[in-house]
């Protein structure tokens, strides 16, 4: 009889283990998608970024050629 409930104890800590075994591979599938849309989003940033620095520099050229055309000063 003692051989029975030890065995559904047994039974019992494997089950908790395979379930912990689950939830720590879902917290590992979750991290990496979360990591991954990460490097998504600061690729997205640096060329948002580099655009940025194309635009203000087109900008100022175009300034130039406007004070250069018109005499004008910017303000």
């Amino acid at each position: 009889m003692n051989e029975g409930f030890a065995r559904l104890g047994w039974d019992a800590v494997a089950e908790r283990m395979a379930e912990l075994d689950r939830q720590i591979q879902y917290q590992h599938d979750a991290n990496m998608a979360l990591e991954h849309a990460n490097r998504k989003l600061h690729e997205g940033y640096l060329e948002l970024k580099a655009e940025i620095r194309e635009l203000k520099s087109e900008n100022r050229s175009l300034v130039q050629r406007y004070v250069r055309a018109t005499g004008a000063v910017p303000l």
